[in-house]
């Protein structure tokens, strides 16, 4: 339920002095975050491995 989506609750997070009020919600918008400053580096990162294994079974462009 929403309810519980969005419902509070005290979490400790790493050394921080005190518990922030966190909810699944929130986590999953931290999440959603992360991934996404990681999907613009997908491009850059299959082109360096194709180009480390030319040909090899990592070059997605050989069939």
């Amino acid at each position: 339920p929403t309810e519980a989506y969005t419902r509070k609750a005290p979490v400790s997070f790493g050394a921080a002095p005190a518990p922030f009020d966190t909810s699944a919600a929130d986590i999953m918008g931290w999440m959603i975050g992360h991934y996404r400053e990681h999907v613009a580096q997908i491009a850059d990162l299959v082109a360096a491995w194709q180009k480390e294994e030319p040909g090899g079974v990592h070059d997605a462009s050989v069939s």
